[in-house]
Parts: C-alpha cells; sequence; structure tokens
C-alpha cells in the first residue's frame, strides 16, 4: 500500500504540538483553532500525523488556518499522512 500525502501552510507555531505534544505557549484562541484543525483532519482522514515541516518559514497573512481564526503568522510547510484507513 502507498502512502498518500498532504500538505497544508500552518503557523510555524503549531509544529511543536503537531510533532511531540508540547502544548505549552499556545493561548486559549490559538489552541482553540488548533484543536479545531486536529479535529478536522481525523474527522476527513482518520488521523492528524506530521511527517515532516519544512524549516523555511514566511510570513503569510492567508494560510490553511485562516478559516479558523488565526490571522497573519510566519507558517511552514507540513507534510501529512492523508492516507485512507481500510
Amino acid at each position: 500500500m502507498a502512502i498518500e500525502i498532504d500538505h497544508f501552510e500552518l503557523p510555524t507555531h503549531w509544529a511543536p504540538i503537531l510533532i511531540n505534544g508540547d502544548e505549552g505557549g499556545l493561548d486559549e484562541e490559538d489552541s482553540q483553532a488548533l484543536d479545531s484543525f486536529v479535529d478536522w483532519m481525523v474527522e476527513t482522514y482518520g488521523k492528524c500525523w506530521v511527517l515532516n515541516v519544512e524549516n523555511d518559514t514566511y510570513f503569510s497573512k492567508y494560510h490553511d488556518a485562516h478559516h479558523l481564526g488565526v490571522g497573519a503568522c510566519h507558517v511552514s510547510l507540513f507534510t501529512f499522512d492523508v492516507t485512507k484507513n481500510g
């Protein structure tokens, strides 16, 4: 079975949480936005597994967490395993 991947431009400061589960440093609003993203990933793909985060960061107003209420911030390209279960 081949692994399927997808890429998302997400806030760079989410990397420690998504990779290591280290939730320190997030305010309540940002924590809720991250929880909403994780819930969407689990609902859509059955999991939320980060495979890689690019080291290059850049400032962006529009990114894949913008619709969750996350404003302009430094973002990185996150690679996720989105292989369907089954």
